[in-house]
């Protein structure tokens, strides 16, 4: 019996799919406490990060930046662990005005 390389491969992609759908799913139904980063140039990678984690990569990002006016993703970003796309999402999170 000869087993073809490119059989194992999509046997192996579409595993992966239906383990990143299904971790999904259980951070939307919140029976796991995190969120799944997935990376945009490739949908099988991803990255689960407890919300725990989060909140403390916020509240150092978010101190420095009320404390200093800015942050960056060099030093402070990659400090943390926080992509670019998230180090963004937090400091306009913390910065949207209230009033209109």
């Amino acid at each position: 019996m000869h087993l073809q390389l490119s059989n194992v491969m999509d046997q192996i992609q579409l595993e992966q799919m239906k383990i990143l759908h299904h971790v999904k799913e259980l951070c939307q139904n919140s029976v796991l406490q995190g969120s799944l980063h997935v990376d945009d140039s490739s949908s099988s990678s991803a990255v689960y990060t407890p919300d725990c984690y989060e909140r403390e990569q916020e509240k150092e990002v978010i101190g420095f930046f009320d404390t200093n006016g800015y942050v960056t993703l060099r030093r402070h970003g990659t400090k943390v662990g926080m992509s670019k796309k998230r180090l963004e999402e937090c400091i306009l999170k913390h910065n949207v005005s209230l009033t209109r």
